[in-house]
């Protein structure tokens, strides 16, 4: 019955835009993006602006001990998880380091490296791997109009610290620069878009039929007279190119040859910096499950007090 409601309702979307089509063009716009919102959302009841009472809930005793156990949960878990987010990315930034003067030293790709902590009589206590991955999260400036994209990104290599041919290969060897190709929106088409400086620029009435066509296509149910289709000079309005880097397959198993010192290697990861963090932790695990626990209440006690 949902699924016959849903379609019922993208039917009646497609068919209230061509029956608003020769209403005029700046209402059939607004129909258009309401009925393309309406058409796949439940609508909702207007609240009144009206300020209401305060009421008060009142609790079984099972919703109780529920909410009360949230309470604690919650005042607890605040100054846990802040030591644990800083902590984390603390040694995340050590243990980057770390790995950088193995992958300088070998002048390649290292596994992920295991951390021990031992107990006096040397049994395992706790432990955990250090994981680098071949992910990146970049910082790369975006070219301005003039700007030739390549150039941009050897000079930034430059000024982190590599020599000049070395920024050069690693830019041409490692970084795949072919521009991205995306579709407009139909919201952008129809109403206009943010400019430079946050400036709105209304859409041309060119944009604006070419974003009714695109609704008319995506819409269309596939009864009736197909819409109209987009002309050459149309589509150069819908599809647009945007400057985009990818960083190439392998790329850790050759960083290093790009770098005189483990400081050059750390300034490439400054700007193409690897998806690193430290898991698959075991705590306490030679300990019993009671040794275990009370470890544990330990931890959070000196945690919550600092």
């Amino acid at each position: 019955m949902a699924n016959n409601k849903s379609v019922n309702n993208n039917e009646n979307a497609a068919d209230s835009l061509r029956q608003t089509a020769a209403e005029g063009q700046g209402a059939t716009r607004r129909a258009s993006l309401s009925q393309l919102n309406a058409s796949g959302k439940k609508t909702t009841k207007a609240t009144s602006c009206k300020e209401k009472a305060e009421w008060v809930m009142e609790l079984t005793p099972e919703a109780k001990a529920t909410a009360l156990r949230w309470l604690s949960a919650k005042a607890v878990l605040g100054p846990i998880k802040s030591r644990e987010e800083n902590c984390k990315a603390e040694f995340t930034e050590y243990g980057t380091r770390k790995v950088a003067e193995q992958i300088f030293a070998t002048k390649g790709k290292v596994s992920n490296p295991k951390v021990y902590f031992r107990k006096e009589d040397n049994s395992l206590d706790h432990h955990f791997t250090f994981v680098l991955q071949d992910r990146f999260k970049l910082s790369l400036p975006t070219p301005k109009e003039d700007q030739d994209h390549r150039d941009l990104l050897i000079q930034t290599f430059t000024d982190a610290g590599l020599h000049p041919t070395s920024a050069t290969q690693l830019v041409d060897n490692e970084l795949d620069l072919s521009p991205a190709t995306n579709l407009r929106s139909p919201k952008e088409l129809m109403e206009g878009h943010y400019g430079e400086n946050r400036m709105f620029v209304p859409a041309t009435s060119q944009e604006q039929a070419v974003g009714q066509k695109l609704l008319d296509l995506v819409l269309w149910n596939g009864s009736g007279a197909a819409p109209a289709p987009l002309t050459d000079e149309e589509r150069l309005l819908l599809i647009v190119t945007a400057d985009s880097v990818k960083v190439k397959s392998g790329f850790l198993d050759r960083v290093a040859t790009y770098c005189q010192s483990v400081d050059q290697l750390m300034a490439i990861f400054s700007l193409i910096t690897p998806v690193a963090y430290p898991g698959y932790d075991k705590f306490a695990e030679s300990d019993s499950d009671e040794q275990r626990l009370n470890r544990k209440v330990d931890a959070c006690r000196e945690i919550i007090g600092s």
